[in-house]
């Protein structure tokens, strides 16, 4: 189920748009410091929406659960995007990590980082990986679609779009859990594209 935290743009002028936007921003702070000073299970909606200086129904708005404000899907449309920004004569992988991972390692906001490290301290709560594995498939199959697109005119197009999803999948999962993410990643991930397109071309040909 798509959040209405997708409708908000980190980057808005409008004043409308803007205030959503930094409702949002203290809700999602407010719940993160409250659920690492005093535990999930004792932090409710109405502390996050005091704290936040919002209403319980606006912290509902953008956020279903307590567990969700450690979840941000607001980067997935950014994210998106500079993947279908990319070059044309970029491959898949290399436009999928210089959108997804690249801006993820290089991440140094305090604030999120926090909340990187308080979700993987948590991630074993049923309902804190429910929403881990809920985003991840959100954003995997808007990169699914954006690849299958970007990929058209490719006899192995959906070959090629799955794998890219399964790698902003890995991605998303790993860093979630807050396991380290192999140095030759993306290596390995273009030698098993590789291997997927040369069988795809036998079996054509066959």
């Amino acid at each position: 189920m798509t959040s209405a935290s997708t409708d908000i743009d980190p980057q808005a002028t409008s004043l409308r748009d803007r205030k959503k936007y930094l409702a949002y921003v203290a809700i999602q702070k407010a719940g993160t410091e409250l659920i690492g000073s005093q535990g999930l299970a004792d932090t409710t909606i109405e502390q996050i929406a005091e704290r936040a200086g919002v209403s319980p129904r606006t912290v509902h708005r953008y956020f279903r659960t307590k567990e969700a404000v450690l979840f941000s899907r607001i980067a997935h449309p950014i994210v998106v995007k500079a993947f279908e920004d990319a070059p044309a004569d970029v491959d898949v992988l290399t436009a999928l990590r210089h959108a997804l991972l690249d801006p993820m390692t290089g991440d140094t906001d305090p604030e999120r980082l926090e909340r990187r490290a308080l979700r993987a301290a948590l991630m074993e709560a049923p309902a804190v990986k429910r929403f881990a594995v809920e985003t991840t498939e959100e954003l995997a199959d808007a990169i699914r679609a954006a690849a299958l697109t970007r990929l058209a005119h490719e006899p192995d197009a959906a070959i090629k779009a799955e794998l890219a999803a399964a790698v902003a999948r890995f991605i998303m999962l790993t860093g979630y859990s807050g396991a380290p993410l192999e140095a030759d990643l993306f290596e390995s991930w273009a030698r098993a594209m590789a291997a997927l397109s040369a069988d795809f071309d036998r079996t054509a040909r066959a």
